[in-house]
């Protein structure tokens, strides 16, 4: 199911399966040539993960891929919190996204 949000920056938390991959997709229809996009997972006391982030084939589409293994999955805390960054081809700084990662346990 997609979720739409057309302000930035938005809230938004993510729950996951601990021990799976996770990956979403951001599709920001509009070019993104020149912009550096990043993301992380912040937890307390422990280094931040930083997400894999990929571009679809017809960049500069506006698509983004966003991906953390099963690994990371794994080790992330009930206190995780997320953001996702951008810096325009000027050089500014922006938010897009931030919220909180919400572990389940597969049944």
């Amino acid at each position: 199911m997609a979720v739409t949000f057309t302000q930035f920056p938005s809230e938004v938390d993510l729950r996951f399966y601990k021990g799976y991959d996770l990956s979403f997709r951001v599709d920001l229809d509009i070019s993104i040539s020149g912009y550096v996009f990043d993301a992380q997972i912040v937890q307390d006391g422990v280094a931040n993960i930083p997400f894999t982030i990929t571009t679809s084939a017809y960049t500069p589409s506006g698509i983004l891929y966003l991906s953390l293994s099963k690994e990371l999955t794994s080790s992330i805390t009930s206190s995780a919190k997320w953001y996702m960054d951008y810096t325009t081809p000027a050089g500014e700084l922006k938010s897009m996204y931030m919220g909180i990662l919400v572990a389940k346990e597969r049944l």
